[in-house]
């Protein structure tokens, strides 16, 4: 889906600011409604091109790079997404970050296709992977940025978000990742109440 073949000029300074894309590692899991985290991550890393991703340890897959002159590290977890928090205090403790410095970006069945929301703070929307966020950061107070994957039509909650996203859905996705990508250049060169005006 995305071009990794055009590389910035490598950051050597440490991030100051984390973004992690929730997903599933593995192939079989690429192109399920579960992984539009890590397609935003991927979107982001092509659209501001970053370097590729290096496994850090077991746990993350990081590239450091620039988004609107704020030094930051697109991290897509090694875990899966039901041990996200895992993942995240990995990132934390590596760059000696704080909650404040963290943008999570998962899926929302409960938001159409081509829909985002950025919110500053809440609960877990019953999605497994901020549950755990949650649960290991002993917080909610971090900012999250969901993108809609649709609501289950037939069939269960977990083969619905196991499942692969509609052809004809496509395009909309395509379009709430640029709107993604948009809305997170704006939060890092504005703030975040700016960017929630904007693009919720």
């Amino acid at each position: 889906m995305f071009n990794f073949n055009k590389l910035n000029c490598f950051v050597k300074e440490n991030p100051t600011y984390l973004i992690f894309g929730l997903g599933n590692p593995g192939s079989e899991y690429r192109n399920t409604r579960h992984n539009a985290g890590f397609w935003c991550i991927e979107f982001l890393a092509e659209k501001f091109e970053f370097p590729e991703f290096s496994r850090k340890n077991k746990h993350v897959l990081v590239s450091t790079g620039k988004i609107a002159d704020e030094i930051v590290a697109l991290i897509k977890p090694r875990t899966f997404v039901n041990k996200s928090g895992d993942a995240v205090q990995t990132g934390l403790n590596k760059f000696h970050l704080g909650i404040e410095d963290i943008l999570i970006i998962s899926d929302d069945i409960a938001l159409p296709p081509g829909k985002i929301r950025l919110r500053k703070q809440g609960g877990s929307g019953g999605h497994n992977g901020l549950k755990s966020i949650i649960h290991t950061l002993g917080s909610n107070e971090f900012t999250r940025l969901r993108i809609g994957v649709g609501d289950v039509d037939e069939g269960s909650l977990v083969d619905h978000v196991l499942g692969p996203l509609p052809k004809e859905s496509s395009k909309l996705m395509n379009e709430a990742l640029a709107s993604a990508a948009d809305a997170i250049e704006l939060l890092l060169s504005k703030g975040l109440a700016e960017s929630m005006n904007t693009y919720n």
